[in-house]
């Protein structure tokens, strides 16, 4: 009960703040996203992820142009088979581990609406800012985890679908990422970490 008056009450909310947004050239939404790590990060999580969230806002400046903030979260997790690991220079294991990554990356955005009318309307994007890894490896009844921060960018290209007059819309895009946070796998240096992802996401407008 407590869950659907929630939701409920986030709908009325939103629905209030429709015009009063939308005449200061407000956009936003959430998304749901699939990632797959690149490059050599592979090496300690190749496999592909449906684990994946993000949310924006955005505030045009011009009728293409605008700028906002965005935050997501990503998690990829492999089983690796049985190997020697040296965790640390006096510290070695054999067993078969799951890796686990997650990174959060939080951006201010820079996006330019190839076109701003019609049901279609694609963009391209640019986001700068700083990104949270945590790298686990599990083994036997042990973990060892490092966490790290590092600058980050990521570029995007996709397109708004709207639905006429109503307030919501579909938010469709692929996005290449890079963050440069330092660690270290095996003796080899991973960085920086490369991912690639696919969204699909509700637009509030």
């Amino acid at each position: 009960m407590k869950k659907q008056f929630l939701s409920i009450a986030v709908l009325f909310l939103v629905l209030a703040l429709h015009a009063p947004l939308r005449a200061i050239g407000f956009k936003g939404g959430v998304n749901w996203e699939m990632n797959n790590p690149v490059g050599k990060y592979t090496r300690f999580v190749g496999a592909y992820s449906l684990r994946g969230a993000s949310a924006w806002v955005d505030f045009y400046l011009l009728r293409k142009l605008a700028i906002g903030i965005e935050a997501g979260w990503h998690n990829a997790h492999e089983n690796k088979p049985r190997a020697t690991y040296q965790a640390s220079p006096d510290h070695a294991f054999t067993a078969a581990t799951y890796n686990s990554l997650v990174d959060i990356p939080l951006m201010a955005n820079l996006k330019f609406l190839i076109r701003a009318k019609g049901i279609i309307r694609p963009y391209v994007n640019v986001g700068v800012g700083a990104n949270y890894s945590r790298q686990e490896i599990v083994f036997l009844d042990q973990a060892l985890q490092t966490k790290t921060w590092g600058f980050c960018f990521a570029p995007s290209i996709g397109t708004y679908l709207s639905f006429g007059r109503l307030p919501v819309g579909l938010n469709l895009y692929a996005r290449y990422g890079v963050s440069f946070n330092q660690f270290e796998y095996q003796g080899q240096k991973l960085s920086p970490y490369q991912y690639v992802n696919v969204g699909v996401g509700i637009l509030f407008q």
